[in-house]
């Protein structure tokens, strides 16, 4: 069957990285002129670093304890939101009750005592929720949910998550911008040891040549033939010879396997399918992102809430001191620009500054600051 060198064998991505099996080198396109690249950044020393090959059973218990800490997690998520329904619907009981069992004149003043205290209150748990609903937005749905969309685009009608929506585009971002410091198919092949990869074939290789053998004799010598088939002494040197030459020239032939499999046209795609395997299997990247920046989301959230409940203070001492149409006016107005703000600072604190730059108050060091997730940047990427 002939082949089209111009097909190749597999489908390639554009992604704009290096050569499909080659590790970047000084002055590739991957980095910024100039810069030098290493091949390979070992995080663990290579003497007592584990093997990534793990057993069917380790990753089976793996999947089981993955399977079990998402339950856990959903169950624990369920709980809060039933604590949290249960205090708000008795606090709102418990308040019915004492407001009812004011005299008049004094249920005016605990109505507007209420409307200050529910101020910074509502800032907080409306702050948080809408960090917590728009990091939830951006994962989930992963499939379109909604009455129309335009042409499979996850644009319409309805929604589907940002992460998933875009998940070609997240998976090529992602990927070009780990591959400078992973290694390609050419690394890899060049770490295998010829000599064992030919004593682990020898028994392959020995019945594919007898039989080679077997055929050829038949085929272009039968005059030489006993009862169809070689004399087993002579069988036996051909084969020995054949081997010999086999295992002579195999690490020439492996040299020549390798080129092929790295070639950039027909070769092993490895960046192509990499990316394949993330926009095939969108849940599997909503968990790459979600594993790599939980600790982050968590922040945001969080950091989000307080500040929330800080600017809900400064909006509470404003509205003491507005009329009825500054407030109405005050409460949305700070209410859109909170958002906003709160979101930007957190986000900035994650990211910002991204060395430490240590502080000092009268002349005396107490610390360094630095982004969040690049101070644990080692522990996110080697986990």
């Amino acid at each position: 069957m002939d082949i089209d060198k111009r097909q190749p064998l597999l489908p390639h991505f554009q992604v704009k990285t290096g050569g499909p099996g080659d590790t970047p080198w000084a002055g590739s396109d991957n980095g910024p002129a100039g810069a030098t690249l290493e091949p390979y950044m070992a995080l663990q020393d290579e003497d007592c670093a584990p093997s990534p090959v793990k057993s069917r059973q380790q990753e089976r218990h793996d999947a089981a304890l993955e399977g079990i800490e998402r339950h856990v997690k959903a169950v624990n998520f369920q709980m809060n939101v039933l604590a949290i329904v249960f205090f708000l619907f008795s606090g709102l009981l418990v308040w019915a009750w004492y407001y009812d069992q004011l005299p008049p004149d004094q249920q005016a003043e605990a109505y507007h005592l209420a409307v200050q205290v529910s101020i910074p209150v509502v800032a907080l748990f409306f702050t948080w929720f809408h960090i917590w609903l728009a990091i939830q937005m951006m994962f989930l749905p992963l499939h379109f949910i909604g009455v129309w969309q335009y042409k499979d685009t996850g644009v319409g009608v309805g929604w589907q998550g940002v992460v998933p929506r875009k998940c070609m585009k997240m998976a090529k971002m992602a990927f070009q911008c780990a591959r400078p410091y992973l290694m390609g198919p050419r690394d890899w092949f060049k770490r295998v040891d010829t000599t064992v990869l030919f004593a682990k074939m020898h028994p392959m290789l020995e019945r594919v040549v007898r039989a080679t053998i077997n055929s050829v004799s038949r085929r272009h010598f039968p005059a030489i033939l006993v009862d169809g088939s070689l004399p087993s002494r002579v069988e036996e040197e051909l084969v020995v010879l054949a081997m010999e030459q086999v295992e002579e020239t195999f690490p020439e032939m492996w040299a020549k396997i390798v080129d092929l499999l790295c070639d950039a046209e027909r070769g092993l795609d490895n960046d192509g399918m990499i990316v394949k395997v993330f926009t095939s299997n969108k849940e599997l990247l909503n968990h790459f992102f979600l594993s790599l920046g939980e600790k982050e989301f968590r922040f945001i959230e969080r950091c989000g809430a307080a500040l929330g409940f800080i600017c809900g203070c400064v909006q509470l001492f404003a509205f003491n001191h507005l009329d009825a149409k500054g407030r109405m006016i005050l409460l949305p107005g700070t209410g859109f620009f909170l958002g906003i703000f709160t979101n930007w600072l957190a986000i900035q604190m994650c990211f910002k500054p991204c060395f430490p730059r240590p502080v000092y108050v009268c002349g005396k060091y107490l610390g360094s600051i630095q982004g969040l997730f690049l101070k644990r940047q080692r522990r996110g990427c080697a986990p």
